[in-house]
């Protein structure tokens, strides 16, 4: 499958983990569902560098909801600047809405991250642009935890500071 094939982004997202304290472990068949599945209502496309090697991808609507591009995903190798990279994607989204716009014959209002809250991509777009971060709680989360003892160790401080 070469550097586009399923490693890739599997590769890709594991070092986003060390970013969040609790993540969704995938399997190599939810990667190829993801890439290669017949859903014509979700795109994940590539981040290349100058010379055309991939540094990075992107999960996205690939039609407008209510006149906007939902990004899900978007991670860039460890080696590779955000604040560089963020410009490029950014251009893509608002050339890709515009795109739909036309195809869909409907307004493209923006685009919209619905990335964890500490994503790097909203260090950068903070104060820029028409940004406005709005952050709301997930309606239900199925969470597989590896280590329940260790993870109920890392959370501890917090539970018992709640109470």
């Amino acid at each position: 499958m070469g550097p586009f094939g399923t490693g890739y982004f599997k590769n890709l997202f594991e070092h986003m983990k060390d970013r969040y304290p609790v993540t969704c472990l995938r399997e190599e068949k939810n990667w190829i569902y993801d890439l290669f599945s017949e859903s014509k209502s979700i795109s994940v496309s590539t981040v290349k560098d100058s010379d055309g090697d991939y540094v990075g991808a992107l999960s996205h609507t690939s039609v407008l909801d209510e006149g906007y591009i939902r990004v899900f995903a978007c991670e860039l190798d460890e080696d590779i600047s955000w604040l560089e990279a963020a410009p490029s994607i950014i251009r893509y989204l608002h050339s890709f809405g515009e795109e739909l716009s036309k195809k869909e014959n409907a307004e493209f209002k923006g685009f919209d991250f619905n990335l964890e809250d500490e994503h790097p991509i909203y260090k950068i777009l903070y104060g820029t642009l028409e940004y406005n971060k709005t952050s709301e709680a997930p309606l239900a989360w199925y969470v597989r935890i590896s280590n329940l003892e260790k993870f109920m160790g890392f959370i501890a401080p917090v539970m018992e500071g709640r109470i």
